[in-house]
């Protein structure tokens, strides 16, 4: 009786992927006004993760 084998195939690593991701929740505040011809838009610096 024969026997085969099928070579194993290297699995790729996963890659680290620092990207911005706009559902993280950092316990900041964000505030909006608008008007007929004006947007103001204020938010603190907690809604900044992982930059400098």
């Amino acid at each position: 009786m024969e026997t085969l084998s099928i070579p194993q195939q290297k699995i790729p690593k996963e890659t680290k992927s620092d990207r911005w991701e706009p559902y993280i929740d950092n316990g900041g505040t964000t505030l909006a006004f608008t008007g007929k011809d004006y947007c103001i838009l204020a938010s603190d610096t907690r809604l900044s993760d992982s930059y400098t």
